[in-house]
């Protein structure tokens, strides 16, 4: 009888065990099961994406640059609309916005715009230098947003090989001219790269003008083809500063001798544009180290304007009366009333050390110091928006 006790308890404690272990188990899958499925949930159905290779997502990039270039994506009326990141992009690496991507495709255009007249300027006078190829490799460096792309690399290995060399001669010069020449063509190859908005225009002329002054020198050959290449860029010889510049070639060359204050005046006036002064250090940006401010509009009538510096569009007094007929009132001194503060592009970098540097110190105590709500801008900014108007 005690034996079969035994075993009754025996079974009993073995089903009640078995009950407990199943129920523990079903519970520890159904927690999981639901763990997952609102994971999943909460990453819109994408969770089971995050594995997705490299190449997937490249490719995904890839047609959405493409339906943006087709103009089937607004990308900048849709950041306005909402905040969205962007769909299957997972690395953190990654854009997170539309917005951010709209300018991500805008200043990866630039740099190639610009590389590929970089390297005409260079070409131009159908001659290559040391001095053009160091600079060139001292852009490529600065230029991270194409720095993945085929012919980037490849310019980058060319340059590298030919730098290698104590003495460069004119057989080495020769050959990375004719590389150059390949590479500037497979550029203009690429697929989703187009050129052919006044945007696109303005970056070539940009590159063209760096190319030109890559090498500290300005010839006629060079003077020649800017020029020309002016005169082929209708967009560019009508507007700012396609125009001024234009003009200012034309005058130089019209009697076709060039006197070297006509150089230099060019030169400066390149340097100005471009932000290229090779001499100070500088291949690229002179213009940013203004304290500028970062504007969306500029409608001057009925405005308080004053302005600063040397201009490309030219004497202080012509721009003076073309602010006016825009409907603004020019004064000659920075006060508390001062709505705008417009710079010349041919401020120097140095402008703390001039005479126009007062005035932008004064204008940037009363914004940053004592909150007057006045804007600090460059002529770039105000012809682009006058014309734009």
């Amino acid at each position: 009888m005690k034996q079969k006790a035994r075993l009754e308890v025996s079974r009993k404690a073995s089903k009640e065990a078995g009950f407990l272990i199943s129920y523990f188990v079903g519970t520890i899958i159904n927690v999981c099961f639901r763990f997952f499925y609102y994971l999943y949930l909460y990453n819109n159905g994408s969770y089971w994406k995050y594995k997705s290779s490299d190449k997937k997502i490249k490719e995904r990039e890839y047609e959405i640059e493409i339906k943006y270039k087709a103009g089937e994506l607004n990308l900048e009326r849709d950041y306005k609309e909402k905040n969205i990141k962007m769909e299957d992009i997972t690395s953190e690496a990654r854009i997170e916005t539309r917005f951010d991507r709209f300018n991500y495709f805008r200043n990866r255009d630039k740099y190639f715009a610009n590389l590929i007249s970089i390297i005409d300027g260079i070409i131009c006078d159908d001659c290559v230098n040391s001095k053009e190829i160091l600079y060139l490799d001292t852009w490529l460096l600065n230029a991270n947003e194409i720095s993945d792309n085929f012919c980037f690399k490849s310019i980058r290995r060319k340059i590298s090989e030919v730098l290698a060399y104590k003495f460069i001669d004119h057989t080495k010069l020769n050959e990375i001219k004719k590389d150059l020449i390949i590479i500037q063509k497979n550029l203009l190859e690429l697929p989703y790269l187009h050129l052919n908005s006044i945007e696109s225009g303005r970056h070539l002329f940009e590159g063209l003008c760096k190319g030109i002054l890559s090498d500290k020198e300005l010839n006629d050959s060079e003077i020649k083809y800017l020029q020309w290449f002016l005169s082929k860029n209708d967009n560019l010889k009508k507007n700012y500063p396609g125009k001024i510049i234009y003009n200012i070639v034309k005058d130089i060359l019209q009697d076709s001798i060039v006197t070297e204050e006509e150089r230099e005046f060019l030169r400066k006036t390149l340097i100005s544009f471009t932000g290229c002064d090779i001499e100070s250090g500088v291949v690229d940006g002179l213009a940013t180290q203004l304290p500028i401010d970062i504007i969306n509009k500029f409608n001057a009538s009925g405005k308080t304007v004053c302005l600063t510096g040397e201009f490309i569009y030219g004497k202080r007094s012509v721009c003076e009366q073309e602010i006016i007929r825009q409907g603004a009132n020019v004064i000659g001194n920075v006060t508390k009333k001062l709505d705008y503060l417009i710079a010349g592009t041919m401020s120097s970098k140095n402008w703390r050390y001039t005479s126009h540097g007062r005035k932008i110190e004064k204008a940037v105590h009363y914004r940053d110091e004592k909150a007057i709500p006045l804007k600090i801008i460059n002529e770039e900014q105000w012809q682009d928006f006058s014309y734009s108007n």
